[in-house]
């Protein structure tokens, strides 16, 4: 019986690099390809590999998945393109090692099956969708990198390695340890990860292309959370906590419309606030210019990603430090509509707090910064370009063409902001909403509320305030997570340090004011932010009680008033409209940033 049930799952393996090979160089089958491997090789490495590893070998498997994913990410950014072939050579082995266990298990289980008298005709058809994914992965990862003449016998050397561990694999197993397989597995996973998420010149060019691409991954996150997976991973909880399943949906239904209300009253600022106000910029001391890079940046419909390009932009243009500090630190972290959106998930006073926080962090930021780099020389190279031109995005105040900024008109001015709301004012935000929600359903169902509570103030504001440093995470990513860490025992000032370090403090922004103002200024602006917002973590310990943040559970559980679905059902609509006008490369582009000479999907502002 094992035959026939290895078989179908190396017809399943062979399906993927069957449809690259179909869909190459068409552009239809190539968006379809394209959007159905973004959607179904990266939730089924987080939703079935990845909790496999980390219940095997805990902590150490989840740091070797962003080992693996880092690595890539670090070649990528040193040399363009290597990250492909770098990650070939890592993605391989780790293939293999998995092909090996998925061969054994196969023997295992159809043996079981046949004591019992019974092999289930699901376990083929699971192998198979379990394969699909795999092999189809590794065709879009090698044969961009390699060509097809020296991709095959990598992908025969995957598919051996299944009919190996079938036949010799318990006798593997039994030899070699389980957490070399698996440390094995987790690096390669992070690797996987990367590579299948960040993906060069893979554009859709047309409407058709783009909606058929966000068909197509839709198409892949169902396939991947239908997948029988035995662990039951969404709907897995620890004791008294709710699965991913159980938080998602209230979640979302909950936050639904206070995101609707930060939409409108972002687009709201941007359409009545004046556009040409960037020499304005310039004046008064540092304090003043600090001050007015607050107010400049407040109206942005800029998170992290979009803030990141305007650095530069002003930097190069010449505009004071102080400013472009205070833009850089304030911007993300006083978001109009992520001050909004904190009302519902972290109340009134925390939310209060949060807003005079990020306006106080900016400007001691911004000082500090200018401080320390009083007597360097700006580094930033304006090359043919025209400081005009570098700052028109900036003096603009929108990324929209001159011929549609808002008409003269009160009525057409209504519609302008309405239509902005849900067109790319979402846009900036949707990716980190979805995935922030995600994560802190995640983070609910995962995480035992005796670890993070066992850290006490103000450790735990120390520790959160550094765990936003690397994130990099949108205000909207940001705020369901550290009402989360509140609902798991941390302090509120816990939530407040890493909802003010996450969005305005991370390294894609550190490291450009180290290429323009040098290591000084870099460390000053990382320290600085740092130490303003634990200090102001540990104050709003002594002045807001746990008591008034919600309960999360309370929050989830309770029945939900019509006007609330109303809310959630449009927002999900205009979420799939977003993903399907921008297709779903560009709508996760928002979550990163643009790096100089990069030529992946362009981004989704």
């Amino acid at each position: 019986m094992l035959g026939p049930v290895l078989l179908l799952s190396l017809m399943g393996f062979a399906v993927g690099p069957l449809l690259v090979a179909w869909g190459r160089g068409r552009r239809a089958p190539s968006s379809f390809i394209d959007g159905f491997t973004l959607g179904v090789v990266p939730a089924l490495l987080l939703l079935h590999l990845v909790p496999h590893v980390v219940d095997e070998v805990g902590a150490a498997g989840l740091a070797l998945v962003a080992l693996g994913y880092g690595v890539l990410w670090f070649a990528d950014r040193r040399a363009h393109h290597d990250d492909d072939r770098l990650g070939a050579a890592v993605v391989l082995p780790a293939l293999v090692v998995h092909a090996l266990g998925d061969g054994a298990g196969l023997a295992m289980a159809t043996a079981a099956g046949e004591h019992h008298g019974s092999v289930s005709a699901g376990l083929g058809v699971a192998l198979v969708l379990h394969r699909l994914p795999e092999g189809l992965f590794l065709a879009t990862a090698l044969v961009p990198a390699m060509g097809w003449r020296r991709a095959i016998p990598r992908l025969a050397l995957v598919a051996s390695a299944t009919v190996v561990g079938a036949l010799l694999g318990s006798a593997l197993l039994a030899r070699i340890p389980d957490a070399v397989f698996d440390a094995v597995a987790a690096f390669g996973i992070g690797a996987m990860l990367r590579l299948a998420t960040h993906r060069h010149g893979r554009v859709s060019p047309t409407a058709g292309t783009k909606a058929l691409s966000a068909a197509a991954f839709l198409g892949g996150v169902g396939l991947a959370t239908w997948i029988p997976d035995p662990d039951s991973v969404l709907r897995h909880a620890r004791p008294h906590e709710l699965s991913f399943v159980e938080s998602l949906g209230p979640l979302f239904v909950e936050t639904a419309p206070s995101m609707l209300v930060g939409l409108l009253a972002a687009s709201a600022v941007q359409t009545w606030v004046p556009r040409r106000v960037a020499g304005w910029l310039s004046g008064g001391a540092s304090l003043s210019q600090a001050l007015r890079g607050v107010v400049f940046g407040v109206p942005l419909p800029q998170c992290s990603c979009g803030v990141l390009p305007l650095v530069r932009s002003l930097l190069a243009a010449g505009v004071p430090v102080a400013a472009v500090a205070a833009f850089a630190a304030g911007t993300p972290a006083v978001d109009v509509g992520g001050a909004v959106f904190s009302f519902r998930l972290l109340g009134a006073p925390l939310a209060v707090a949060r807003i005079a926080s990020g306006l106080a962090v900016a400007v001691v930021v911004a000082l500090v910064v200018a401080w320390s780099a009083r007597n360097v020389t700006m580094r930033v190279s304006l090359r043919a370009a025209p400081a005009k031109a570098l700052m028109r995005p900036v003096l603009r105040w929108r990324d929209t063409p001159a011929d549609e900024l808002p008409p003269a008109d009160h009525a057409g001015r209504v519609r302008y902001a309405l239509r902005r709301a849900v067109g790319p004012t979402l846009d900036h935000v949707a990716a980190w909403y979805v995935v922030g929600l995600c994560l802190a359903a995640a983070f609910e169902a995962a995480i035992d509320p005796a670890r993070i509570a066992s850290l006490g103030a103000p450790l735990d504001v120390v520790v959160a305030a550094l765990a936003g440093v690397p994130l990099y995470m949108c205000a909207q990513g940001a705020t369901p997570f550290a009402a989360m860490l509140v609902h798991k025992g941390a302090s509120v000032g816990a939530a407040l340090a890493f909802v003010l370090v996450a969005p305005g403090t991370n390294l894609p922004v550190i490291a450009a004011i180290r290429r323009a103002l040098g290591n000084r200024a870099a460390l000053a602006y990382a320290f600085a932010s740092l130490t303003a917002s634990v200090l102001l973590g540990v104050a709003v310990n002594a002045l807001v009680p746990r008591s008034a943040v919600p309960e999360m559970h309370h929050l989830v559980a309770h029945t939900h008033a019509w006007w609330e679905l109303a809310c959630a059902a449009f927002l999900a609509a205009v979420l799939v409209r977003s993903l399907v006008r921008l297709g779903p490369r560009a709508w996760f582009a928002a979550m990163a940033p643009a790096e100089p000479g990069d030529r992946s999907e362009p981004h989704a502002h």
